[in-house]
Protein backbone atom coordinates (compact mmCIF):
# COMPACT_ATOMS: atom_id res chain seq x y z
CA UNK A 1 0.00 0.00 0.00
CA UNK A 2 2.62 2.28 0.79
CA UNK A 3 4.19 1.30 -2.28
CA UNK A 4 1.34 2.73 -4.38
CA UNK A 5 0.80 5.96 -2.10
CA UNK A 6 4.80 6.51 -3.09
CA UNK A 7 4.12 5.81 -6.50
CA UNK A 8 0.82 8.24 -7.03
CA UNK A 9 2.76 11.07 -5.07
CA UNK A 10 5.28 10.29 -7.83
CA UNK A 11 2.81 11.08 -10.39
CA UNK A 12 1.70 13.78 -8.91
CA UNK A 13 4.95 15.60 -8.87
CA UNK A 14 5.12 14.66 -12.36
CA UNK A 15 2.28 15.74 -13.35
CA UNK A 16 3.24 19.23 -12.04
CA UNK A 17 6.30 18.76 -14.21
CA UNK A 18 5.04 17.60 -16.71
CA UNK A 19 2.41 20.37 -17.12
CA UNK A 20 5.48 22.88 -17.10
CA UNK A 21 7.39 21.05 -19.98
CA UNK A 22 4.77 19.55 -22.22
CA UNK A 23 5.66 21.86 -25.28
CA UNK A 24 9.23 20.88 -24.45
CA UNK A 25 8.80 17.34 -24.51
CA UNK A 26 6.52 16.89 -27.15
CA UNK A 27 9.26 18.54 -29.46
CA UNK A 28 12.17 16.01 -27.73
CA UNK A 29 9.61 13.01 -28.05
CA UNK A 30 9.89 12.78 -24.52
CA UNK A 31 6.32 11.62 -23.55
CA UNK A 32 6.62 8.75 -26.21
CA UNK A 33 9.97 7.73 -24.62
CA UNK A 34 8.45 7.33 -21.25
CA UNK A 35 5.33 5.77 -21.27
CA UNK A 36 7.01 2.59 -22.22
CA UNK A 37 9.54 2.43 -18.99
CA UNK A 38 6.04 2.08 -17.21
CA UNK A 39 4.50 -1.34 -18.96
CA UNK A 40 6.29 -4.38 -16.93
CA UNK A 41 4.11 -6.07 -14.80
CA UNK A 42 0.53 -5.80 -13.59
CA UNK A 43 0.81 -2.87 -10.99
CA UNK A 44 3.12 -1.09 -13.95
CA UNK A 45 0.56 -1.45 -16.21
CA UNK A 46 -2.14 -0.08 -13.69
CA UNK A 47 0.36 3.32 -13.19
CA UNK A 48 1.50 3.15 -16.58
CA UNK A 49 -2.44 3.57 -17.42
CA UNK A 50 -2.78 6.32 -15.04
CA UNK A 51 0.22 8.40 -16.23
CA UNK A 52 -1.25 7.57 -19.95
CA UNK A 53 -4.38 8.71 -19.18
CA UNK A 54 -2.66 11.75 -17.20
CA UNK A 55 -0.36 12.68 -20.50
CA UNK A 56 -3.53 12.71 -22.26
CA UNK A 57 -5.48 15.03 -20.59
CA UNK A 58 -2.76 17.43 -19.92
CA UNK A 59 -1.96 17.54 -23.61
CA UNK A 60 -5.18 18.26 -24.90
CA UNK A 61 -5.38 21.05 -21.89
CA UNK A 62 -1.98 22.56 -23.12
CA UNK A 63 -3.19 22.35 -26.57
CA UNK A 64 -6.50 24.50 -25.78
CA UNK A 65 -4.25 26.54 -23.95
CA UNK A 66 -1.84 27.05 -26.50
CA UNK A 67 -5.23 27.66 -29.24
CA UNK A 68 -6.50 30.49 -26.48
CA UNK A 69 -3.26 31.74 -26.70
CA UNK A 70 -2.79 31.76 -30.31
CA UNK A 71 -6.75 33.23 -30.50
CA UNK A 72 -6.06 35.98 -28.39
CA UNK A 73 -2.74 36.40 -30.52
CA UNK A 74 -4.83 36.77 -33.71
CA UNK A 75 -7.74 39.10 -32.60
CA UNK A 76 -4.15 41.15 -30.96
CA UNK A 77 -3.08 40.80 -34.08
CA UNK A 78 -6.13 42.04 -35.90
CA UNK A 79 -6.81 44.83 -33.74
CA UNK A 80 -3.49 46.21 -34.42
CA UNK A 81 -3.75 45.94 -38.42
CA UNK A 82 -7.25 47.31 -37.97
CA UNK A 83 -5.23 50.53 -35.84
CA UNK A 84 -2.68 50.28 -38.45
CA UNK A 85 -5.31 50.12 -41.58
CA UNK A 86 -7.17 53.28 -40.16
CA UNK A 87 -8.27 55.53 -43.27
CA UNK A 88 -5.84 58.05 -44.15
CA UNK A 89 -5.49 60.75 -46.97
CA UNK A 90 -3.47 63.29 -47.86
CA UNK A 91 -3.78 65.57 -50.33
CA UNK A 92 -3.31 65.06 -54.27
CA UNK A 93 -1.93 67.97 -55.44
CA UNK A 94 0.62 70.97 -53.38
CA UNK A 95 2.53 73.93 -53.74
CA UNK A 96 5.29 72.95 -56.35
CA UNK A 97 4.30 69.87 -57.70
CA UNK A 98 2.91 69.63 -61.98
CA UNK A 99 -0.63 68.63 -60.65
CA UNK A 100 -0.83 72.46 -58.86
CA UNK A 101 0.76 74.08 -61.38
CA UNK A 102 -1.99 73.05 -63.85
CA UNK A 103 -4.79 74.61 -61.92
CA UNK A 104 -5.45 77.50 -63.55
CA UNK A 105 -7.69 79.54 -60.70
CA UNK A 106 -7.98 79.54 -56.83
CA UNK A 107 -11.23 77.54 -57.40
CA UNK A 108 -9.67 74.65 -59.54
CA UNK A 109 -6.80 74.00 -56.58
CA UNK A 110 -9.82 74.39 -54.10
CA UNK A 111 -12.01 71.85 -56.04
CA UNK A 112 -8.43 69.59 -56.09
CA UNK A 113 -8.23 69.74 -52.82
CA UNK A 114 -11.61 68.66 -51.29
CA UNK A 115 -11.31 65.50 -49.61
CA UNK A 116 -13.88 62.65 -51.42
CA UNK A 117 -16.81 62.01 -49.60
CA UNK A 118 -16.53 58.01 -49.40
CA UNK A 119 -13.43 58.63 -47.90
CA UNK A 120 -14.39 61.37 -45.31
CA UNK A 121 -16.56 59.72 -43.07
CA UNK A 122 -14.23 57.15 -42.54
CA UNK A 123 -11.34 59.20 -41.28
CA UNK A 124 -10.93 59.65 -37.49
CA UNK A 125 -11.62 62.92 -35.99
CA UNK A 126 -7.88 62.69 -34.54
CA UNK A 127 -6.21 62.60 -38.53
CA UNK A 128 -8.63 64.83 -39.75
CA UNK A 129 -7.81 67.99 -37.39
CA UNK A 130 -4.15 66.77 -38.90
CA UNK A 131 -5.25 66.98 -42.62
CA UNK A 132 -7.39 70.81 -41.90
CA UNK A 133 -4.07 71.54 -40.29
CA UNK A 134 -2.07 70.71 -43.61
CA UNK A 135 -4.18 72.63 -46.02
CA UNK A 136 -2.08 73.58 -48.29
CA UNK A 137 -3.50 76.79 -49.83
CA UNK A 138 -2.97 78.96 -46.71
CA UNK A 139 -3.37 82.21 -48.65
CA UNK A 140 -7.03 81.41 -47.95
CA UNK A 141 -6.70 82.53 -44.43
CA UNK A 142 -5.29 85.65 -45.16
CA UNK A 143 -6.79 87.21 -47.71
CA UNK A 144 -9.69 88.63 -45.95
CA UNK A 145 -10.45 91.46 -43.17
CA UNK A 146 -10.63 89.59 -40.46
CA UNK A 147 -9.57 86.30 -39.13
CA UNK A 148 -13.17 85.28 -38.54
CA UNK A 149 -13.37 86.07 -42.24
CA UNK A 150 -10.41 84.16 -42.85
CA UNK A 151 -11.74 81.19 -41.31
CA UNK A 152 -15.20 81.61 -42.60
CA UNK A 153 -13.25 81.49 -46.17
CA UNK A 154 -11.64 78.64 -45.57
CA UNK A 155 -14.57 76.56 -44.28
CA UNK A 156 -16.74 77.85 -47.53
CA UNK A 157 -13.79 76.06 -49.58
CA UNK A 158 -12.95 72.80 -47.92
CA UNK A 159 -15.24 70.22 -46.89
CA UNK A 160 -12.82 68.33 -44.47
CA UNK A 161 -13.19 71.56 -41.95
CA UNK A 162 -16.92 71.60 -42.60
CA UNK A 163 -17.02 68.00 -41.38
CA UNK A 164 -14.77 68.56 -38.66
CA UNK A 165 -17.08 70.88 -37.02
CA UNK A 166 -19.89 68.75 -37.60
CA UNK A 167 -18.06 65.93 -35.25
CA UNK A 168 -19.04 65.81 -31.87
CA UNK A 169 -15.60 64.88 -30.56
CA UNK A 170 -13.76 67.89 -32.54
CA UNK A 171 -12.99 70.17 -29.52
CA UNK A 172 -11.43 67.48 -27.53
CA UNK A 173 -9.59 66.38 -30.60
CA UNK A 174 -8.53 69.89 -30.97
CA UNK A 175 -7.31 70.64 -27.57
CA UNK A 176 -5.81 67.88 -27.44
CA UNK A 177 -3.61 68.53 -30.74
CA UNK A 178 -3.36 71.89 -28.86
CA UNK A 179 -1.49 70.88 -25.69
CA UNK A 180 0.92 68.95 -27.74
CA UNK A 181 2.11 71.68 -29.92
CA UNK A 182 5.27 73.51 -28.83
CA UNK A 183 8.74 74.50 -29.77
CA UNK A 184 10.50 71.39 -29.15
CA UNK A 185 8.92 70.37 -32.64
CA UNK A 186 10.65 73.33 -33.99
CA UNK A 187 14.09 72.83 -36.40
CA UNK A 188 16.25 75.85 -35.77
CA UNK A 189 17.91 74.32 -39.46
CA UNK A 190 14.67 74.88 -40.96
CA UNK A 191 14.30 77.35 -44.20
CA UNK A 192 12.13 80.55 -43.66
CA UNK A 193 9.43 78.88 -45.42
CA UNK A 194 9.21 75.45 -43.25
CA UNK A 195 9.71 77.76 -39.55
CA UNK A 196 6.64 80.08 -41.57
CA UNK A 197 5.00 76.70 -41.73
CA UNK A 198 5.32 76.02 -38.04
CA UNK A 199 4.29 78.88 -37.02
CA UNK A 200 1.26 79.56 -39.07
CA UNK A 201 -0.01 75.93 -37.66
CA UNK A 202 -0.08 77.66 -34.29
CA UNK A 203 -2.65 80.50 -36.13
CA UNK A 204 -4.71 77.70 -37.73
CA UNK A 205 -5.60 75.78 -34.36
CA UNK A 206 -6.62 79.00 -32.90
CA UNK A 207 -8.74 79.63 -35.50
CA UNK A 208 -10.20 76.25 -35.19
CA UNK A 209 -10.50 76.39 -31.32
CA UNK A 210 -11.85 79.63 -30.78
CA UNK A 211 -15.24 79.08 -33.13
CA UNK A 212 -18.32 78.81 -30.90
CA UNK A 213 -19.45 75.19 -32.06
CA UNK A 214 -16.21 74.68 -30.75
CA UNK A 215 -16.32 76.56 -27.64
CA UNK A 216 -19.53 75.52 -26.63
CA UNK A 217 -18.38 71.88 -26.90
CA UNK A 218 -16.33 72.27 -24.00
CA UNK A 219 -17.25 71.69 -20.42
CA UNK A 220 -16.17 74.22 -17.74
CA UNK A 221 -13.34 72.20 -17.06
CA UNK A 222 -12.16 71.43 -20.22
CA UNK A 223 -12.46 75.49 -21.19
CA UNK A 224 -9.89 76.39 -17.88
CA UNK A 225 -7.56 73.39 -19.67
CA UNK A 226 -7.65 75.45 -22.98
CA UNK A 227 -6.95 78.39 -20.79
CA UNK A 228 -4.26 77.21 -19.08
CA UNK A 229 -2.60 76.21 -22.53
CA UNK A 230 -3.16 79.15 -24.43
CA UNK A 231 -1.17 80.78 -21.18
CA UNK A 232 1.57 78.61 -21.91
CA UNK A 233 1.20 79.69 -25.64
CA UNK A 234 1.36 83.37 -25.71
CA UNK A 235 4.38 83.02 -23.14
CA UNK A 236 6.09 81.08 -25.83
CA UNK A 237 5.36 83.32 -28.60
CA UNK A 238 6.15 86.44 -26.74
CA UNK A 239 9.81 84.60 -26.08
CA UNK A 240 9.72 84.16 -29.31
CA UNK A 241 9.15 87.01 -31.04
CA UNK A 242 11.11 86.80 -33.37
CA UNK A 243 8.82 83.64 -34.93
CA UNK A 244 5.33 84.61 -34.17
CA UNK A 245 4.53 88.19 -35.04
CA UNK A 246 1.76 89.57 -36.75
CA UNK A 247 -1.84 88.72 -35.76
CA UNK A 248 -0.27 85.52 -34.31
CA UNK A 249 -0.22 86.11 -30.56
CA UNK A 250 -3.28 88.13 -30.95
CA UNK A 251 -5.44 84.95 -32.07
CA UNK A 252 -3.74 83.54 -28.65
CA UNK A 253 -5.45 86.36 -26.76
CA UNK A 254 -8.71 86.05 -28.63
CA UNK A 255 -9.35 82.42 -27.40
CA UNK A 256 -8.70 84.01 -23.57
CA UNK A 257 -10.86 86.59 -24.24
CA UNK A 258 -13.62 84.03 -25.64
CA UNK A 259 -13.26 81.80 -23.03
CA UNK A 260 -13.37 84.23 -20.30
CA UNK A 261 -16.54 85.27 -22.28
CA UNK A 262 -18.20 82.03 -22.39
CA UNK A 263 -17.82 82.02 -19.02
CA UNK A 264 -18.97 85.59 -18.48
CA UNK A 265 -15.73 86.35 -16.55
CA UNK A 266 -14.55 89.10 -19.29
CA UNK A 267 -14.30 92.40 -18.03
CA UNK A 268 -13.11 95.10 -20.67
CA UNK A 269 -13.66 98.99 -20.31
CA UNK A 270 -15.04 100.19 -23.27
CA UNK A 271 -16.45 103.81 -24.52
CA UNK A 272 -19.10 101.51 -27.07
CA UNK A 273 -20.18 97.68 -24.94
CA UNK A 274 -20.80 96.78 -28.78
CA UNK A 275 -16.83 97.37 -30.03
CA UNK A 276 -16.04 94.04 -27.53
CA UNK A 277 -19.17 91.91 -28.68
CA UNK A 278 -17.77 93.13 -32.57
CA UNK A 279 -13.76 92.44 -31.53
CA UNK A 280 -14.78 88.56 -30.05
CA UNK A 281 -16.90 88.01 -33.81
CA UNK A 282 -14.13 89.35 -35.90
CA UNK A 283 -10.74 88.42 -33.96
CA UNK A 284 -9.75 91.73 -34.53
CA UNK A 285 -8.98 92.57 -30.69
CA UNK A 286 -7.89 96.17 -31.68
CA UNK A 287 -10.17 97.46 -28.62
CA UNK A 288 -8.44 94.92 -26.14
CA UNK A 289 -5.59 95.39 -23.68
CA UNK A 290 -3.76 92.12 -24.06
CA UNK A 291 -1.77 92.18 -20.73
CA UNK A 292 -5.47 92.65 -19.30
CA UNK A 293 -7.21 89.54 -20.57
CA UNK A 294 -4.30 87.62 -19.59
CA UNK A 295 -4.10 88.37 -16.20
CA UNK A 296 -7.76 87.68 -15.70
CA UNK A 297 -7.27 84.27 -17.65
CA UNK A 298 -4.22 83.85 -15.14
CA UNK A 299 -6.48 84.50 -12.79
CA UNK A 300 -9.67 82.46 -13.20
CA UNK A 301 -7.55 79.12 -14.64
CA UNK A 302 -5.74 79.80 -11.01
CA UNK A 303 -9.05 79.33 -9.27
Amino acid sequence: MKTVISKCICILFTVNATWKSIPQLAARGGISRWLPHLQGGACNRFYYFIYKKIIINLTAIEIMKNKMIIIGFILVSFATVAQEKKITWDYPVKPGTEEWKKCNSPEEIYQALQIPENVLKGINTESLVQICLNYPATTVFHIFNTPQQGFDGFYKQFNGIQELMRRKDAGVHLLNKYADMSMKDFNPLWTLEEQGKFVEKFYYMELFLVQPVIMQSFSKEERKILMKESLNKFDMKLSRGDLFGGLNPMATVWIMARVLHTENKLSITAVDPSTITHSLESGLLTDFDAIAVYQQVKSYSNE
